[in-house]
């Protein structure tokens, strides 16, 4: 008698995204934990389906094309593995830039460089017919189309499930990191052009000032003012999805920001979190950067000009609460705001 395991795993596949080519009549859908994407016949009959022939292509039920592990079925090691735990797999639509490209986001769970998350884009090997070619045994490409998130100066992220990647008209792609509920939107030069955060939790605004947690986004798209569900509608903004009882200063960031800038920021800055006596800074602002500290009502608190050196900014005489400071070096193009807690 066969025993079930004590925990057993019905989902091994878990289908987590599908899409639909109507030039091609195929149908692509995607094994987050196969690491796989597949391509099969939409114009199969059931009966075909549940055979090895038949259907616009003759393969019946079969897989027309897979991608993204080959070690799932016995060909190639984890070397030619190039997909990890990815959602989000589809065609980019008629009419944008790199339309019938594959893209996806590539969560990155158990990648040899860490886990780091990436979107990418490639360019099945198929012939005018529809037909994908197989080299060696191994379904291509070899090479990827384009890539973002692993680049020397590409901002690095993660996100170990959800999230997702859009072609826009103008060959920008908005990225959506799930976990973290954030959203960028990045330029074919790979800068960085629009940048934010869902400030929701579990779908409720939330006040200035608390802790924004559980703020995740399963997947975000752009839609432009010609979109056919807009129509015959009239559009109305809607209320503040910022919740604060006093006004706070809004910082304007000069965009379009190197992904490079992004990447240092992150590295070089800051801050021990919460603090008691002193913020510490991680590295060095060029002498004569300034600083101000802002409580959350707006007000200012203190400013200064960091001296030679100088690696921390007393802040004993901050009452317990939440602050933001802001950093800024004497050319503007090195910056950074973070909150930061006192004990």
């Amino acid at each position: 008698t066969d025993v079930a395991p004590a925990n057993p795993q019905a989902d091994w596949i878990h289908a987590n995204s599908l899409d639909y080519n109507p030039k091609l009549d195929q149908i692509l859908f995607s094994s987050r934990n196969m690491n796989e994407v597949f391509v099969i016949d939409h114009s199969t009959t059931s009966l075909e389906a549940a055979s090895d022939s038949g259907g616009k292509y003759g393969k019946g039920g079969n897989f027309l094309y897979r991608y993204g592990n080959p070690q799932s079925y016995k060909m190639g090691d984890e070397s030619d593995r190039i997909l990890f735990s990815q959602h989000d797999a589809h065609w980019v639509e008629a009419g944008l830039p790199g339309e019938g490209n594959i893209m996806l986001f590539n969560n990155g769970i158990g990648r040899l460089e860490g886990n780091i998350s990436t979107v990418i884009e490639f360019v099945p090997p198929i012939d005018v017919n529809g037909n994908y070619i197989l080299n060696d045994s191994i379904y291509g490409p070899e090479e990827l189309l384009w890539s973002y998130g692993l680049g020397e100066d590409d901002f690095e992220f993660f996100s170990h499930r959800i999230s997702g990647v859009q072609r826009q008209p103008n060959g920008n792609s908005l990225i959506c990191i799930g976990n973290e509920g954030t959203f960028i939107e990045i330029d074919k030069n790979k800068d960085i052009v629009w940048y934010y955060i869902n400030p929701l939790r579990s779908g409720t605004p939330v006040e200035i000032g608390q802790q924004l947690s559980q703020n995740e986004v399963f997947r975000a798209y752009k839609y432009g003012a010609d979109f056919d569900g807009f129509a015959n509608k009239e559009l109305i903004a809607g209320p503040r999805l910022e919740i604060s009882k006093d006004p706070v200063p809004c910082e304007l960031f000069p965009f379009p920001l190197a992904s490079a800038q992004v990447k240092q920021l992150k590295e070089k800055l800051i801050i021990s979190n919460p603090v008691e006596t002193s913020i510490y800074l991680l590295d060095d602002f060029a002498s004569g950067s300034n600083y101000l500290i802002y409580d959350l009502s707006g007000e200012l608190k203190q400013k200064g000009i960091l001296n030679i050196g100088q690696k921390s900014i007393d802040a004993s005489f901050l009452p317990s609460g939440m602050y933001i400071i802001h950093l800024q070096n004497q050319n503007a193009k090195h910056f950074s705001s973070e909150k930061f807690i006192k004990l």
